[in-house]
């Protein structure tokens, strides 16, 4: 009886620390995607291929940001200050419960998909009174995650 008790709780440890690997495998498949995502979201901003990372954007911002308005915005913008981004380095990503104040009313059906912010730090240069300009920015952005698609998270609110 000692015996298959033995075997019983060694199966039971087992499991209980099997499954939080698995969680854990889980987790970091997800990380991955979301980073490799927001890594192809900011090579198409460094390359200004504005249209591929509208592509991208979260299906209920579309319904409220006009493709042509979005991409005027971020041509003039780069064309005005000569705006480039290189080293676009992720330093963390993080599942969170609470929707940030500027998409509580325009995501839909949050309950559907998990939210995921991600810190960004990347370098920008840009003319400004005549001269080249350099800046590390600390940025913080946000995806969306559901059984099928990531979406990127943009503020339609900038463009006013």
């Amino acid at each position: 009886m000692t015996y298959k008790k033995s075997i019983l709780v060694s199966l039971i440890l087992i499991c209980l620390l099997t499954l939080p690997l698995s969680v854990l495998a889980e987790n970091n498949d997800i990380n991955n995607q979301v980073q490799e995502f927001i890594l192809k979201v900011y090579a198409d901003y460094q390359e200004n291929e504005f249209a591929k990372v509208y592509k991208e954007m979260h299906p209920d911002i579309k319904e409220i940001l006009n493709q042509d308005k979005y991409l005027q915005f971020q041509e003039n913008n780069t064309e005005k200050y000569d705006l480039k981004i290189s080293e676009v380095e992720v330093l963390e990503i993080q599942k969170i419960e609470s929707w940030p104040e500027e998409f509580k009313e325009i995501i839909k059906a949050k309950e559907e998909q998990d939210l995921f912010e991600i810190s960004l730090k990347y370098k920008t240069t840009y003319q400004s009174g005549g001269n080249e300009n350099e800046k590390v920015i600390d940025k913080k952005t946000y995806v969306t995650v559901n059984d099928e698609d990531i979406y990127l998270l943009w503020d339609p609110n900038i463009i006013k």
